[in-house]
């Protein structure tokens, strides 16, 4: 069997070895989703070269595809389903999963733009399957280069560094319950600190040079 980066290079993405070095992370991830049924929506489209890979390497996948560019309608030919709008408008988003159903996998490589890139989060994430996972790519851009970061706050981090690399206090539950039992954690009486935001759902976190992972619990 081909490895993810192979078709990728064939494709002449930009996630293969030609660029980015991405696949190998991504083959690691979901190597026994070769032959698995499962919906996967990328957020960000370009000239599609992607969305043909996804499809060739998963072909019983339901691979969505996501730009505001209207000439992104005509890069990909069916079973691959392309939907134009944007990754910060939630009635779009919310007619499109309407339509595919829950995802799978999400793949940020849409605008880069730091508040962007926690909007898309913070409101498609709840919405995934149990067990699926969330990427964001090209975080170089979105947490670093000021203009896709904007300002920098207090810390001398940007926003959305910040908030993603801050969810390993949800992860951990704040400490809550003093164990590695995250239900236990979560269910345990003390009032304080506060279950957070994402805890609940999110169940671990991974972070690879300018791609970053999130499992949905």
């Amino acid at each position: 069997m081909e490895t993810l980066d192979e078709i990728g290079l064939r494709h002449k993405t930009d996630k293969s070895t030609m660029t980015h070095h991405y696949l190998g992370v991504y083959e690691s991830y979901l190597k026994d989703w070769r032959d698995k049924e499962f919906t996967l929506i990328e957020l960000g489209i370009a000239a599609g070269n992607s969305l043909k890979m996804w499809h060739q390497a998963f072909p019983k996948a339901k691979i969505i595809g996501i730009d505001i560019n209207p000439d992104c309608a005509g890069y990909c030919e069916p079973p691959i389903e392309v939907y134009i709008g944007s990754q910060t408008d939630t009635v779009f988003l919310d007619s499109v999963l309407a339509k595919i159903g829950v995802p799978d996998v999400i793949i940020d490589d849409g605008s880069h733009v730091g508040a962007d890139m926690i909007f898309s989060f913070r409101h498609l994430f709840p919405k995934m399957k149990a067990g699926g996972f969330y990427v964001v790519e090209d975080t170089h851009a979105g947490a670093y280069i000021p203009t896709y970061a904007g300002e920098m706050e207090s810390n001398g981090r940007s926003k959305a560094f910040n908030f993603f690399t801050g969810l390993v206090y949800d992860v951990d539950v704040a400490g809550r319950g003093s164990c590695g039992n995250a239900e236990f954690c979560i269910n345990h009486p003390s009032e304080t600190p506060a279950v957070p935001e994402f805890s609940r759902i999110l169940e671990c976190a991974f972070f690879h040079c300018s791609l970053w992972w999130f499992k949905r619990r």
